[in-house]
């Protein structure tokens, strides 16, 4: 769960071939990593590897293939390496809205829950229509067991997803939990 990917666009696999032969026709490092993602939502991690490194030989700053790279480190559950890779992701393009939420991911990964906290309210800032980031915050929430954190978000993310079934669900077994805890 927590290498989710927060970043569109999805591809489905009937557009991995024009987008392979899109790669294949000389695109950029950029368009390299969109693919690469396609991939790794695909589940097809070692051809994703493969065209990030090449994305990255290409161009080693390339924001979005660092993008990608940690978001493969963390669905290979390497948070370090995972914020290594999106640190530098955000040196070179710090309005990368996935690149924060991925980076908070990791952080929580590795038990800095407030560093994590930081970067997560940072990619809302971002990104305030989109659900990916308060998904984020909510994982940071659970992570380090903040309950009024998770609240927080559970409440922004069903305002965000037009009252969001699952979102109402968690509230509510929050809810009882806390009239137990009483």
């Amino acid at each position: 769960e927590a290498a989710a990917s927060v970043a569109p666009p999805l591809y489905g696999p009937e557009d991995l071939a024009g987008l392979q032969k899109a790669v294949k026709r000389g695109a950029s490092p950029s368009d390299a990593a969109e693919l690469a993602r396609a991939l790794l939502q695909a589940k097809l991690q070692t051809p994703c590897q493969k065209l990030i490194e090449k994305a990255l030989a290409d161009d080693p700053e390339c924001a979005a293939a660092l993008e990608v790279a940690g978001e493969l480190a963390l669905a290979r559950k390497d948070p370090g390496r995972a914020a290594s890779l999106l640190e530098k992701a955000l040196k070179h393009s710090p309005d990368r809205y996935p690149s924060l939420s991925l980076l908070a991911r990791a952080e929580a990964l590795q038990g800095h829950h407030a560093r994590a906290v930081e970067l997560a309210r940072a990619a809302i800032a971002r990104q305030p229509r989109g659900p990916s980031p308060y998904e984020t915050l909510a994982q940071v929430a659970r992570a380090s067991k903040d309950t009024p954190l998770l609240k927080e978000s559970l409440e922004a993310l069903s305002r965000v997803m037009d009252g969001n079934s699952a979102c109402r669900v968690e509230r509510a077994r929050l809810s009882l939990a806390e009239g137990d805890a009483k």
